[in-house]
């Protein structure tokens, strides 16, 4: 099983976590500028300026914490449109700041806040076009100074300190969410195969069978099912040790997951040495599949120092193929599967047995 991420899944789930911190954060922008509005009501004199500083800000936490609701009820990720939509209310502000009371020494927070919304968004695309936008604005506020030398070195520190702390929130929030992902990621990887074989855990291996099985759907299949259980592994643990015999399971199950992943199919490890392999497969694959993966095992030539079969580890399989009208559900072809596995141990193991329906009460010996 390739560890690697897939590069598409990787972007899903980075955008999933990016627009769940784009809510967080514009909830408390939203909650910030109701603040301002209590702030401008209660502190500016001029009742003109106060009333219209109040109801800009008011608007301005509305309008954003109603695009924060619409966010968390669309699939989508809107992550951009959120911050571009906050860039234009934190401009409408400033803007109006500086049209009410004439500070043009006010444009230095807009700046700011544009380069910093920016360089807080995951996205490349938004912080390259924050900085187009502050240096477009900066050359325009430049042209209408009264007092260049005091004001381009104002203004020129502001930008400088805008786009340094910009790109820092940028690297470090970018790599954050990054590592977040992938230790996700590798969660769910440990969570769904077993580390050691490469094969998915029983729990995982049991839904991608009944999803094969839904897959299947009413339409004609024939289906296959291995039950495979590696030969006098207890003796390998009592006579080589327990860290040989670890490295004996980790082989043999990984040639497992390898062969089954070759072949289209879907191989878990179901107990300590007993693996399951499913697939859509007809009866004569399936017969020619078990008495290769018999040999694959036993052509490792991993050592076994204390089995009566061989000198190398050897593997047991019993399998059962059933069409659509014979199946019922898995659990059926488990136990059908577990009889052919007892009857392959029977007969001296280091061998496969297929449980025929037709002959119910015995299995049919194909190991050559």
């Amino acid at each position: 099983m390739h560890k690697e991420l897939d590069i598409a899944n990787y972007q899903q789930s980075l955008a999933s976590i990016t627009q769940h911190q784009s809510q967080r954060i514009l909830f408390y922008v939203g909650l910030l500028y109701l603040a301002l509005a209590i702030f401008h009501f209660l502190l500016i004199p001029d009742p003109v300026i106060r009333q219209s500083m109040t109801l800009i800000a008011l608007f301005s936490a509305l309008y954003i914490e109603i695009l924060v609701v619409i966010a968390r009820k669309v699939e989508q990720d809107i992550s951009i449109l959120m911050q571009i939509s906050t860039a234009f209310v934190i401009t409408l502000n400033s803007f109006a700041h500086i049209y009410l009371t004439g500070d043009i020494h006010q444009t230095t927070n807009l700046l700011i806040t544009i380069m910093a919304l920016g360089g807080i968004g995951a996205h490349k695309n938004v912080f390259y076009v924050s900085m187009l936008v502050t240096s477009i604005l900066w050359v325009l506020l430049i042209n209408t100074l009264p007092s260049p030398t005091h004001d381009i070195v104002h203004f020129s520190f502001a930008v400088a300190i805008s786009v340094f702390a910009s790109i820092m929130i940028f690297r470090h929030r970018f790599t954050i969410l990054g590592q977040l992902l992938v230790q996700k990621r590798q969660t769910e990887f440990i969570a769904t195969f077993d580390p050691m074989t490469h094969c998915l855990r029983r729990h995982a291996f049991d839904h991608k069978a009944q999803q094969l099985v839904v897959k299947c759907g009413n339409r004609p299949f024939n289906l296959g099912l291995m039950y495979c259980d590696l030969d006098y592994f207890k003796r390998l643990n009592d006579s080589a040790g327990h860290a040989q015999g670890d490295l004996a399971l980790e082989r043999s199950g990984q040639l497992i997951a390898q062969f089954a992943n070759q072949h289209g199919l879907i191989a878990g490890r179901t107990g300590g040495e007993e693996f399951s392999i499913v697939g859509e497969i007809s009866s004569r694959d399936c017969r020619k599949l078990a008495n290769q993966l018999v040999k694959t095992i036993s052509d490792a030539n991993i050592p076994h120092p204390d089995s009566p079969v061989s000198h190398n580890l050897t593997i047991s399989i019993g399998f059962v193929c059933l069409d659509q009208s014979s199946f019922s559900n898995l659990d059926q072809m488990s136990q059908l599967a577990d009889k052919a596995l007892y009857k392959a141990k029977d007969k001296g193991r280091d061998q496969s047995q297929e449980y025929l329906l037709n002959s119910a009460t015995q299995a049919q010996n194909i190991h050559q």
